[in-house]
């Protein structure tokens, strides 16, 4: 009997399509003295839709001058994304980008997971950090007893480019908005009642309903409520609503889009049960009922949202005031987290604020140490881990904190406020984490808050403080004198934007148009160890990170070629 050879015969199964995926992005993640009117580039590995990349699915927001509108350019075969902004953005602020899952290749298939990350504005290089006090201003109407005011946010809330002030109190349980009169100062208030609020403090700004205009969203202290308040960009909020969180002493807010879906969540830290509440943004400024999340600890008080491992999903920070630790929890892009690690801190972490203050290019958190009367610094490994902390003597009671350019000189400074002591301390970063107290700013009562922002537009930071004793606040103009330019400034084409530094740097490199360039890093025997870029670029400014791995510390120099020339720049490396 004859076998014909048996033919095995299987269905063709369509291949899953591969999603594209961020290649790089400009300015980097982290990036510290961006240009405010900067284009923001994103490469992707394939073609993009270019029908999918909307004002919906592609955000940007500043902290300060809220949410951007701009047109939309594709690049390279559609593979690269090109946001050029209608209007600057503010001097000295955060700005976080935001892309969602409704981007999709050519050939439908969406990204894995949404991609955001931020950077930060610059602002104008001084020689020191220096701050006088002007003038000071009661946030009481007439005849008005306390109202303990504590918090501050500093969004451009009526559209005409300049900082207005938002205040929560939190005896009347209100916030009073203060708009700019067109040259950095405020003559009056404007009081908005929080329905169901009690004691509210803390507060971030966000786009909730995607309107173009900045909202609120504050977190009341007494009781179990987020207030959510619907700007109309003319310096009102019609719409103010609560929403029942999961817990009561809401201490902590933070807004990031947690599921990808181009909608701004939020999420609360609530104190009295230690758990965390998140709130899913449907687009229209109403959220879902809260789901609750356990960090773990004890007491969560304080929030900060960050990518603390590069992969674009945005992680939250969570300061435990009872167990004085900081918890880190990694985001799964679909709205869920969880705990990847935890670190004691010296002192009982009341409020958290971050970024990189080392120049590793990962996200580290400070904190208000509260009872403990220090600034804690915790440094962050960039894959999900917590790796070392230092701590700074900060006045008595230190109850908020923050970080800013205050100088422009490329690495984040850091201003603490305390309570008992009643002042405000400030803090000069020496571009490796390093932090030495350079002043205190005294005022009559308590230091409650205090944050840094442009109010006069002339692009050098100003510093606003709270009192909540005498419900004052506090304006100081920055005195330090406009340092002579760096050597190599950007149109020489090349800086080294954290110098010295440790483990990684960032550095920024301009083009005048099309053309080759290589850029090379040397060590003193002139040895060749690393090629950063060899081949085209397009005009513009990119930011290329070089990573050191194990190098040994030491002076490196950066070499960037053209056909123009050549431009060199000397690297310290620490240990």
């Amino acid at each position: 009997m004859r076998f014909l050879p048996l033919l095995l015969v299987f269905a063709a199964a369509p291949l899953a399509a591969q999603a594209p995926s961020v290649l790089s992005v400009t300015p980097a993640a982290g990036f510290i003295g961006s240009d405010v009117d900067t284009d923001i580039v994103v490469q992707f590995d394939e073609a993009l839709d270019p029908g999918t990349v909307t004002s919906g699915s592609f955000r940007v927001f500043g902290r300060w001058s809220g949410p951007a509108a701009g047109a939309f350019s594709f690049e390279d075969g559609d593979q690269t994304i090109r946001f050029t902004l209608d209007e600057p953005c503010a001097y000295g602020e955060t700005v976080t980008v935001a892309m969602s899952r409704a981007i999709t290749d050519a050939g439908g298939t969406p990204m894995d997971h949404a991609y955001s990350w931020s950077f930060w504005t610059t602002s104008t290089h001084l020689s020191e950090i220096e701050f006088q006090e002007t003038s000071f201003m009661s946030l009481r109407e007439g005849g008005e007893g306390t109202i303990q005011s504590y918090g501050a946010y500093a969004g451009d809330l009526d559209n005409d480019g300049w900082s207005d002030l938002a205040v929560p109190n939190e005896i009347p349980a209100d916030v009073r908005v203060l708009l700019n009169d067109g040259n950095g100062t405020y003559s009056s208030f404007t009081i908005f009642p929080l329905p169901n609020g009690g004691l509210p403090s803390t507060n971030e700004g966000g786009d909730f309903n995607a309107d173009g205009n900045i909202d609120i969203a504050v977190g009341n202290g007494s009781n179990d409520r987020l207030s959510v308040m619907l700007g109309d960009g003319a310096g009102g909020f019609p719409s103010i609503v609560s929403y029942q969180t999961t817990g009561s002493q809401v201490r902590g807010v933070a807004v990031l889009d947690a599921n990808g879906d181009g909608h701004e969540d939020l999420v609360t830290a609530n104190r009295s049960n230690g758990t965390l509440s998140y709130f899913e943004g449907n687009g229209d400024g109403t959220f879902q009922p809260a789901v609750n999340i356990e960090p773990g600890g004890s007491g969560a008080t304080s929030l900060a949202a960050a990518d603390a491992d590069g992969d674009g999903i945005m992680d939250l920070f969570v300061g435990a005031l009872n167990s004085s630790e900081i918890i880190l929890m990694l985001g799964d892009g679909d709205g869920g987290f969880s705990v990847s690690d935890a670190i004691d801190t010296e002192g009982a972490p009341w409020m958290l604020a971050a970024g990189d203050v080392d120049g590793d290019g990962n996200v580290d958190v400070v904190a208000a140490g509260s009872s403990g009367n220090v600034a804690d610094v915790v440094f962050g490994d960039g894959a999900g881990g917590l790796e070392s902390t230092d701590f700074y003597a900060s006045g008595s009671f230190t109850l908020a904190i923050d970080l800013s350019d205050l100088d422009g000189d490329g690495d984040l400074d850091m201003i603490s406020s305390n309570y008992s002591s009643g002042d405000f301390y400030v803090f000069e970063n020496d571009g490796t984490g390093s932090f030495s107290h350079v002043q205190t700013l005294p005022v009559a009562g308590a230091g409650s808050c205090i944050i840094a922002h442009d109010r006069d537009n002339d692009g050098t930071l100003e510093l606003t403080g709270v009192d909540e004793v005498t419900d004052r606040l506090y304006f100081y103009e920055s005195i330090g004198v406009v340092a002579n330019e760096p050597p190599e400034t950007a149109q020489t084409g090349l800086i080294v934007t954290h110098n010295p530094f440790r483990g990684e740097t960032t550095l920024r490199v301009r083009f005048d148009g099309p053309q080759h360039a290589r850029l090379r890093v040397f060590d003193m025997l002139g040895r060749e160890v690393a090629v950063l870029l060899d081949g085209a670029v397009s005009a513009g400014e990119q930011s290329i990170r070089w990573s050191t791995n194990n190098m040994p510390s030491g002076v490196y120099v950066a070499l960037l070629e053209t056909a123009s020339g050549a431009k060199a720049a000397r690297l310290t490396l620490l240990r």
